[in-house]
């Protein structure tokens, strides 16, 4: 299994019309199952937290899912994302062609 963490950070200003997109989410692919998603608001800024789990021969397709998800809230000023594939170390190795 691959982990999947997506990080993302808008404007508090931003927050309702994040929330409008947010309602708009695509079905999610049954190789992919959502662990968890947190959210911190602060002053100025609030920020999100979403953990994916996905089959390991899923991974490709989980992040066209995921990147093409996430291009929904480009029109949320001030939007911020970041996408990252974790795995475990004997994995990560093999991907690179040390394992």
């Amino acid at each position: 299994m691959v982990t999947i963490i997506v990080e993302t950070n808008w404007p508090a200003e931003s927050s309702k019309k994040l929330a409008e997109v947010w309602l708009g989410m695509p079905e999610i692919p049954e190789q992919m199952k959502m662990l968890y998603v947190g959210t911190k608001g602060e002053a100025d800024c609030s920020r999100a937290l979403v953990i994916w789990q996905v089959e390991d021969s899923f991974v490709a397709e989980s992040l066209n899912y995921i990147n093409n998800d996430v291009a929904r809230y480009f029109d949320v000023p001030g939007f911020g994302y970041s996408v990252c594939p974790w795995t475990d170390p004997a994995d990560a190795l093999k991907m690179v062609g040390l394992g």
